[in-house]
């Protein structure tokens, strides 16, 4: 409010009592290790809570990141973590990386696989779309439904030739 001192009692308390967690669930500074430290001292529940306050995309994907690291999710949980996603405005970028990471934790689940793909459907920027599909494409965990709907989202979503020729000559190989 202003810049003249005060002492530190009660004022600054206050001020950091207000201001430390709009840092954290506002901005995102500080989230991976809060959410490291709730999920140490409260356990994987407590800490899916703490990443859905979460205002910011920076720190939600960052939360995101700790729980499939170093959470012990069930299926369910990832894809609940990627409905939440969706709902959230985010930049490509941030969704991009969440879903490389779910991706590597693999897609064997039919609910997380669902999810996986509702959340690639909504990436915009055709150069993270491409190579997320073209990284599906390398793993070969895909039945033939999950790749008929990869290759079917990529056909619809990738607009620009150049990607799309990537994405194809991953197939052909």
């Amino acid at each position: 409010k202003s810049s003249a001192e005060v002492a530190f009692e009660p004022e600054g308390r206050r001020w950091l009592e207000e201001t430390i967690p709009e840092l954290i669930y506002g901005v995102g500074m500080f989230a991976e290790e809060h959410v490291e430290q709730v999920l140490e001292r409260e356990g994987t529940s407590a800490a899916l809570a703490e990443v859905g306050k979460m205002r910011s995309a920076m720190g939600w994907a960052v939360g995101f990141e700790v729980l499939l690291d170093e959470g012990d999710l069930t299926d369910g949980q990832v894809a609940e973590l990627l409905r939440q996603a969706m709902g959230k405005p985010h930049p490509d970028v941030y969704m991009a990386d969440i879903l490389a990471e779910v991706a590597d934790h693999g897609l064997e689940n039919d609910e997380v696989r669902a999810a996986y793909f509702d959340a690639l459907g909504q990436i915009q920027t055709q150069v993270y779309l491409a190579d997320l599909v073209g990284e599906l494409l390398d793993q070969d965990d895909l039945d033939e439904a999950g790749l008929v709907r990869l290759l079917d989202l990529a056909r619809r979503r990738l607009t620009t030739d150049v990607y799309l020729a990537d994405v194809l000559s991953e197939v052909g190989e």
